[in-house]
Order: structure tokens, then C-alpha cells, then sequence
């Protein structure tokens, strides 16, 4: 099943573009839906310090700390519309 997330923004380095990430998950929805609302597996798959409440009107944060080739250390977060398992 693919996952996909969009982060409006997720630096000032990238402010106005949109980061598009897709990815195959061979596995079941309930395992994707845990993946990407869950703050310890977020970290193992690509953030450096995730919190999630992944209740409606609920509030995702993502934090990367010396990401990538470009050593990039920010923030970025929102609501959450609505978290459906």
C-alpha cells in the first residue's frame, strides 16, 4: 500500500515548494496508519524527533536535526484534519 505525506514547508529553506514523498509499504493499512501516527516509528523511518496526537484537530510536529547532506537542523508541523486508523 503506498503512503503518501505532503509538508507544505518544512524549513525556511523551502518555504513556498511542496515536498512529495512516496513510498511502498508492503503490509497491511492499520501498520501504515500506525507508521505515520506514531512518534518512535516516524523517527525510524525519516525524522530526528516526531510528536503526533492523532486525534481530530489533533497536531503533528517533525523534527530533523542534521538531516541529510546539507546537515539541516528544523521544525515543522501542523493540525491534523482527521486520523482515520
Amino acid at each position: 500500500m503506498p503512503a503518501y505525506h505532503t509538508i507544505p514547508h518544512a524549513s525556511e529553506h523551502l518555504q513556498n515548494q511542496a515536498i512529495q514523498h512516496a513510498t511502498f509499504i508492503r503490509t497491511n493499512p492499520l501498520q501504515v496508519y500506525l507508521a505515520l501516527t506514531t512518534p518512535h516509528r516516524l523517527d525510524a523511518w525519516f525524522i530526528t524527533g516526531a510528536s503526533v496526537l492523532a486525534v481530530r484537530d489533533g497536531q503533528i510536529n517533525f523534527r530533523w536535526v542534521n538531516w541529510e547532506s546539507g546537515h539541516i537542523s528544523t521544525e515543522d508541523g501542523g493540525p491534523l484534519l482527521q486520523a482515520i486508523p
